[in-house]
């Protein structure tokens, strides 16, 4: 996914479900959320 510039975004409580070496590269949904919203403002 990194090599393509695409990021897995998913709500905090399903992170804990990917292993630890995965969980680095996931952004939260909440995370996402506010990124969005700064772009916009």
């Amino acid at each position: 996914m990194q090599a393509h510039g695409v990021k897995l975004v998913v709500p905090e409580e399903v992170i804990r479900k990917y292993s630890n070496d995965i969980r680095p590269e996931i952004m939260t949904l909440e995370a996402f959320s506010a990124e969005v919203k700064d772009l916009l403002s």
